[in-house]
């Protein structure tokens, strides 16, 4: 079954999605979702002031879908605590989008803001256009940030990607701010276009490749190697790359893959290695 929430009100306060999860309208009618309340602000307000809800019935198919319609960059915690089904949001998604997830399946077609996915444990986030700050990141004083899943962003994102990320995957197939996962402890990032730099800041642990240009890398990371790909565990990403260690300064022991292709000033790194491996 279908739910299509269609967002004909728009409203300046900044709207709490969070109870629009699929396993919480699972068996309930259109009627019953219209009257459910949500924050609008400081308030609680049934939902049918925002929006116009159908439910469409698929077969003998049980799989809950939910669709949301218009430009929802004022939501917050769109799938927060997800634990299965599938939401997609036709335009932007705003912040906190699939906060601590657990699993199931959101696909956002426009841009998303800060925050998206953070804490998430499982299941995958697709945004089509490109995200904000802190992706799969924790918050400001904790250190749990994404521990499992997978993020893909066809766009670009904002700074702190993945910062203390423990597992799972982000795919970013545009560009990278910088500190892209700062005290990261596990978990893979792969970045197709540039990085600015500061890259793997603090990290103990996990995998990160750039495979575009990056500015330049931490002093207290280490040349390893040269490498025919980068291993992202689950990926592995073909061409040459500069392999480093580090943080040196927390004796981590993360892995930061750099294109030697887009990258011609690391080229220092290869007279101190003088191998292929």
């Amino acid at each position: 079954m279908e739910y299509v929430l269609k967002y004909y009100k728009p409203t300046r306060l900044p709207l709490d999605l969070s109870p629009l999860s699929p396993e919480a309208l699972e068996g309930k009618s259109a009627g019953e979702v219209a009257e459910m309340k949500v924050y609008a602000g400081k308030r609680m307000i049934e939902l049918s002031r925002f929006f116009n809800v159908e439910l469409r019935a698929s077969g003998e198919d049980q799989h809950v879908k939910i669709t949301i319609v218009g430009d929802l960059r004022n939501a917050r915690r769109i799938g927060c605590e997800m634990k299965g089904g599938e939401m997609r949001v036709v335009g932007n998604g705003g912040i906190y989008l699939g906060e601590r997830m657990k699993g199931g399946v959101i696909t956002v077609e426009g841009d998303v803001d800060s925050w998206t996915g953070s804490g998430m444990r499982g299941g995958s986030i697709t945004i089509n256009g490109s995200a904000g700050d802190f992706l799969g990141a924790s918050y400001r004083g904790s250190r749990e940030g994404m521990s499992g899943g997978v993020i893909q962003v066809n766009g670009s994102i904002g700074c702190e990607g993945g910062a203390w990320m423990k597992g799972g995957l982000i795919h970013v197939k545009g560009s990278a701010g910088p500190f892209l996962g700062v005290h990261m402890q596990g978990g893979s990032i792969l970045v197709e276009g540039n990085c600015p730099g500061r890259v793997g800041a603090g990290m103990i642990g996990g995998r990160i490749a750039v495979l575009g240009k990056m500015l330049n890398l931490l002093p207290s990371f280490t040349v390893d190697s040269v490498r025919t790909h980068a291993d992202l565990g689950a990926v592995k990403v073909e061409g040459g790359f500069y392999m480093f260690t580090g943080d040196n300064n927390e004796q981590g022991q993360g892995r930061i893959y750099v294109s030697k292709d887009e990258n011609p000033h690391f080229a220092w790194c290869e007279k101190y290695l003088g191998r292929w491996e």
